[in-house]
């Protein structure tokens, strides 16, 4: 087994897949880090191209119904296609409207 997800020092898993232990690490509800067992050292996490995002910048877009202008502003700071950028700007769309439906519930 190559990698060793652990949490503090419990392990948690073992897998022989690199993208296994990252979604292990993504969506785990606790702190784990991943550890190679081959190099002997813990795998840091790949920053995310969308981690480079103006988020507040995009969150005033959509909540200006300027969805345009935001999946322009993805495509500018990330280099990605129209289909990828639009993908991520629905995706926050979600969150954005939850939020301000919420936010203006009180």
């Amino acid at each position: 087994m190559r990698y060793t997800v652990t949490h503090g020092s419990n392990t948690v898993a073992v897998t022989d897949h690199l993208d296994v232990a990252e979604l292990l690490r993504e969506h785990s509800p606790y702190p784990v880090r991943v550890f190679d067992n081959w190099i002997s050292a813990h795998v840091e996490a790949p920053v995310k191209v969308t981690d480079q995002l103006p988020w507040s910048t995009i969150d005033r877009f959509i909540i200006q119904n300027q969805k345009i202008q935001a999946i322009k502003l993805v495509r500018e700071v990330t280099q990605m296609g129209l289909g990828e950028a639009k993908a991520v700007v629905d995706k926050r769309a979600v969150v954005v409207e939850k939020t301000e439906r919420d936010r203006n519930a009180f």
